[in-house]
C-alpha cells in the first residue's frame, strides 16, 4: 500500500468514526435537551407555587388549600417546596453544562468531518491530477517513440537507397 492509499485509509477511518461518533452523540444530545426542558417545565411550576405561598404568606394567611378541600400551614409547604425546587434548579445546572460539552464535542467531530472530506477530495484531486499527466507522458512518450521509429525507417531507407547497406 502506497502512502496516499495509507493517508486516504487514515483520512476515511478518522472520518467514519467521528460520524460513528457523533451520531451517537446527537441521540445523547437530543435527550438531554428533552430532560432540559422537562427540568425547566418542573423549575416554573415550583416558582410558581412558591409565589403563590410566598404572597399568601405576605397577605398573613397561615394555611392554604391543598386540593380536596383539605388545607396545609405555609411554612410546611415552603419547607416542601423549596428543596424540590433547589434540586431541580442543581439538575437543570447539570444537564446545561453537558449539554455545552456535549455541543462544544458536535463542533470538534464536525470540524473532523469536514476536513477529513476536504483533504480526501484534495487527494482525489491530486491522484487525477497525477494519473493526467501520467497519461499525457505516456502519450508523449509513445509520440517520441512513433517520432524515433519513423525517423529510423528513414535514414535506413537511405541507407538502403543510397548503397550504404
Amino acid at each position: 500500500m502506497n502512502n496516499t492509499s495509507k493517508l486516504q485509509t487514515l483520512l476515511s477511518d478518522a472520518v467514519k468514526s467521528a460520524k460513528t461518533e457523533l451520531k451517537g452523540l446527537i441521540k445523547d444530545l437530543n435527550e438531554n435537551i428533552k430532560y432540559y426542558d422537562t427540568l425547566a417545565a418542573q423549575i416554573a411550576s415550583y416558582k410558581s407555587i412558591l409565589d403563590r405561598l410566598y404572597t399568601a404568606q405576605e397577605k398573613g394567611m397561615t394555611r392554604v388549600p391543598i386540593g380536596d378541600g383539605a388545607t396545609a400551614l405555609i411554612s410546611s409547604e415552603l419547607e416542601r417546596f423549596k428543596p424540590l425546587l433547589d434540586g431541580v434548579s442543581q439538575k437543570s445546572k447539570e444537564i446545561a453544562s453537558q449539554i455545552s460539552e456535549q455541543r462544544k464535542r458536535q463542533a470538534e467531530l464536525n470540524t473532523v468531518i469536514e476536513q477529513g472530506n476536504e483533504k480526501h477530495a484534495r487527494t482525489r484531486a491530486l491522484i487525477l491530477d497525477a494519473r493526467e499527466q501520467l497519461v499525457q507522458m505516456r502519450s508523449a512518450g509513445l509520440q517520441d517513440t512513433a517520432q524515433y521509429q519513423q525517423s529510423r525507417a528513414r535514414s535506413r531507407k537511405n541507407a538502403y537507397t543510397n548503397g550504404s547497406c
